[in-house]
């Protein structure tokens, strides 16, 4: 496990593989819809949580944390969940839905 101290800035890769093998920007507006990122740890409140929910705010898929905002969350295990809706003409509404939790192997301390 990995350790983010408190008082620190913290860079977690959101690298997504796709069916192929093939990374998933997150940052293509040509391909992702829109997505909300919900960082928190199974003891933060919900009025804590981190959440982002703009394209800009990611870089080469890298989800940038500012020490105020982790200090905002309980100690433990960082946890994350996404939703995102990616342009799909295969569905009658044009757009694929895609929900997953992760589990890090990162602890904040």
């Amino acid at each position: 496990m990995k350790k983010i101290v408190s008082g620190a800035d913290a860079i977690i890769n959101l690298a997504l593989v796709d069916s192929e093998g093939e990374t998933i920007n997150l940052y293509d507006p040509e391909v992702i819809q829109s997505l909300e990122i919900k960082v928190y740890t199974k003891q933060t409140e919900e009025a804590n949580k981190i959440i982002r929910n703009s394209l800009e705010q990611l870089e080469n898929n890298n989800l940038k944390l500012q020490s105020q905002e982790l200090d905002g969350l309980a100690r433990g295990q960082i946890l994350i969940d996404l939703y995102i809706v990616f342009a799909c003409e295969d569905f009658s509404d044009g757009r694929f839905d895609f929900r997953k939790k992760i589990s890090t192997n990162i602890i904040l301390v």
